[in-house]
């Protein structure tokens, strides 16, 4: 799927719909988890299969408005950008609507330190990677979430490996560390 997406950044639409359908036929739809499925119908969009997209979007869109109250949260971020990328195609507001929906959701549930909890309410350690996931799509819309990229960027840059921390790695890979993440402390 990335390499669909990337394909078609850089202009290369047959290579797009290969790695599409190589997708398809790997990850059905209805039988994958949330972030897969969307993030297949984020490359469906790029390669012009709009109808099938919204059908994948409304599905995921009405399990996440059923289960937000406790569905692990890195499963559903996908949905913003997917929106935004339907709402690019077809021009609908509900789109740019559901995705602005999204990201409010996404920024009250934002732990004070910047991190997110693995559901909501949840009492266990956030993690990073989840964290990261949910930063990531945030940014594709910066102006209106940039306090909550602040507070998360901030959050995770505390996990990231430098020279000062990084003295309990052996000397011999430590260059292969700095800049890295500890993830899911």
């Amino acid at each position: 799927v990335y390499m669909g997406l990337a394909s078609d950044w850089l202009g290369e639409t047959s290579v797009a719909k290969r790695c599409l359908e190589r997708a398809m036929s790997i990850f059905p739809i209805g039988k994958m988890d949330p972030i897969t499925e969307l993030h297949v119908a984020k490359l469906m969009v790029r390669c012009g299969q709009i109808n099938e997209a919204q059908t994948v979007f409304e599905t995921v869109w009405s399990a996440w408005g059923r289960e937000r109250d406790q569905v692990q949260l890195a499963l559903y971020p996908e949905l913003l950008p997917l929106a935004l990328a339907l709402f690019e195609a077809t021009q609908e507001d509900r789109y740019h609507h559901a995705a602005e929906e999204i990201g409010d959701w996404y920024v009250a549930e934002q732990n004070t330190d910047g991190s997110f909890p693995f559901a909501p309410r949840s009492t266990e350690v956030p993690y990073i990677r989840g964290t990261g996931k949910i930063l990531e799509v945030l940014a594709c819309m910066p102006e209106r979430y940039r306090e909550s990229l602040e507070r998360g960027l901030s959050y995770v840059s505390r996990f990231q490996y430098t020279e000062a921390n990084s003295f309990h790695i052996p000397l011999a890979q430590q260059m292969e560390f700095l800049g890295g993440f500890r993830h899911d402390m």
